[in-house]
């Protein structure tokens, strides 16, 4: 039913002339520009904080795989600049997003303060764990 009522409304827009409502379709996003903003994701402030990121990353002391293997494609995305557009944007994106476009859960901040709580009470209970040297700051 959807489809139909979608369909219908789409008839009811178009008229007689189905060139000139693509058109009014159209024009709001031609009236944004014609370059394409995925080509953006080279300028030098997401560049910077990228850098900034897997420095971040690194400073951990003893960081996860799956850390390794994002620190690994953040300093292969800031080495490759002349990546197609869609690449390029698509690899930047996946150093904080999933492949389903959501936020990496274990960069959330709540995971983060949660993750940094537990290691501090231990290390005050004098417990050693691969995790004690994390690099969380109180």
């Amino acid at each position: 039913m959807q489809f139909l009522g979608k369909r219908a409304e789409w008839w009811s827009f178009a008229g007689d002339d189905e060139d000139a409502a693509v058109a009014r379709a159209l024009a709001p996003l031609r009236a944004a520009g014609d370059d394409d903003p995925r080509a953006r994701v080279r300028e030098p402030d997401l560049l910077g904080a990228a850098r900034t990121l897997v420095d971040l990353w690194r400073s951990i002391a003893k960081p996860t795989k799956t850390l390794e293997s994002m620190i690994d494609a953040g300093q292969r995305w800031l080495e490759q600049p002349d990546a197609d557009p869609a690449e390029d944007f698509r690899a930047a994106c996946l150093l904080v997003l999933t492949k389903e476009m959501a936020p990496r859960d274990a960069l959330l901040p709540a995971k983060i303060a949660a993750s940094c709580a537990r290691r501090s009470r231990r290390s005050a209970m004098g417990r050693r764990t691969p995790w004690s040297s994390s690099g969380c700051r109180a």
